[in-house]
């Protein structure tokens, strides 16, 4: 018998050993840093770093993390940079909300996807008026709806390359929020009201994967002046009857593609806005639809590129503007802009308002006069111009500014580039030329 207690008791030993171990292994805390490796880290309440919570100045999720009880990291007064680490399960917040809570947090990095399921909580960060920067990883296919709801503070954001959609209300409120927006291409749905209310934007680039623009999406954006719609086959919907961009004084648009004109859409999502100054419409667009730029004022040129004129019969796609408006058509194509079969473009040329070319010709002489190879490259891109370079820019699609020389000579290094698409941008006497290169 007091064999059998001498076993059970070392056994017992033995055991609390490897739990304690265990333990220790699945979280750590140092320098005010608290790591938290695994769910082992939450089998015991209190939590083991409860009583040095106010020491914990940044949080790190680990990938072996796949459940965080509701309201853990809630009252972490003096937490201020919070690291989600890139992972391919999706994280559980379980409980309805309070996940940081009282938790000052400035600066996010979102590794992976949050469960939306009942009872989970898929925005743990919504109205932090404290969160400044946010960083998603390439990992995440998706930023929940309400997920960045009234972060007021909210001036730095970072999209990765694996976003497929944006949900409704994500940045809803988002005011602070500054520096031009590239929407990430692969990027299919941008959900209602995804950024309606960030009154700081000056400028949205939506690239052709996107699909879907929700109601409301950029509606109240009071200091968006540039839209482009990247040129595309596939044509966008903007859902819902009409407040896309209702209350945003856009003064340039560049328009890609052709807009879906089916029901409960918006088929002219620019209508009245008398704000709109240059409308350029790319060599995709087939179609104008009607009353798209109705009693838009203020627009003073319109510039297509496509050589065959899209489809505008009878429409009034330029109510009113047609009048005091400049219509700029490709060199060579005149004749099928004035044209009895294309009564809508036709009154720009009754009223002495059509011109072959580009509004300046800054455009294509740039364009001719430029060359940057090789591209795909891997190294040094070289750029020639007829005219001098001022300087040169690479960004990333998301817009973040990666490189730059403001003495340019010849070439440019792009070692330090991951593989992926860039931006380049030219600074010449004449203007800036964009163009896309691709580092192997």
């Amino acid at each position: 018998m007091q064999m059998k207690q001498t076993f059970l008791f070392l056994t017992a030993l033995c055991f609390l050993a490897y739990t304690n171990k265990a333990m220790a292994q699945s979280w750590s805390l140092n320098n005010g840093t608290l790591t938290v490796n695994d769910n082992t880290a939450f089998s015991t309440t209190p939590y083991p770093w409860v009583n040095n919570v106010n020491a914990v100045t940044k949080l790190v999720i680990g990938s072996g993390v796949t459940t965080v009880p509701n309201g853990v990291f809630n009252g972490c007064i003096n937490l201020k940079t919070v690291t989600i680490a890139d992972g391919t399960v999706t994280l559980v917040l379980s409980g309805s909300s309070g996940h940081f809570t009282n938790s000052p947090i400035e600066t996010l990095y979102l590794g992976r996807d949050l469960d939306t399921g009942f009872y989970n909580d898929p925005n743990p960060f919504a109205e932090n008026t404290s969160l400044k920067s946010v960083t998603v990883g390439n990992g995440v296919a998706a930023i929940n709806g309400s997920s960045f709801y009234n972060c007021t503070g909210l001036q730095s954001l970072t999209m990765g390359s694996s976003l497929v959609s944006i949900g409704s209300s994500a940045f809803y409120g988002c005011s602070s929020l500054t520096g031009a927006l590239f929407i990430p291409q692969g990027v299919k749905t941008i959900g209602d009201a995804a950024f309606q209310g960030c009154r700081a934007l000056p400028s949205v680039t939506v690239p052709n994967s996107v699909n879907s623009i929700g109601n409301q999406a950029f509606n109240g954006c009071i200091n968006l002046k540039t839209v482009t719609i990247a040129d595309g086959t596939v044509t966008l919907v903007l859902s819902g009857s009409s407040g896309h961009f209702t209350n945003s004084p856009i003064e340039t648009l560049y328009l890609g593609r052709d807009l879906v004109t089916g029901f409960y859409n918006d088929p002219n999502p620019f209508a009245e806005n008398t704000s709109l100054k240059s409308v350029t419409i790319g060599q995709d667009v087939t179609t104008i639809n009607s009353q798209s730029f109705y009693n838009c004022t203020g627009l003073s040129t319109v510039t297509s590129k496509n050589p065959n004129p899209p489809t505008t019969t009878n429409n009034n796609c330029f109510y009113d503007v047609y009048k005091t408006c400049k219509l700029y058509v490709p060199i060579g194509f005149l004749s099928k802009y004035n044209n009895a079969n294309q009564p809508e473009w036709k009154k720009f040329y009754d009223n002495s308002n059509m011109i072959e070319g580009s509004p300046t010709g800054i455009e294509d002489i740039v364009a001719n006069q430029l060359k940057i190879y090789p591209n795909p490259n891997k190294s040094n891109i070289y750029i020639k111009s007829e005219l001098p370079i001022k300087k040169v820019e690479i960004y990333s699609l998301t817009g973040a500014l990666l490189l730059f020389d403001n003495n340019f000579s010849e070439k440019i290094s792009v070692s330090s580039l991951l593989k992926g698409t860039y931006l380049v941008k030219v600074y010449t006497d004449n203007g800036i030329t964009v163009s896309k290169i691709v580092k192997e």
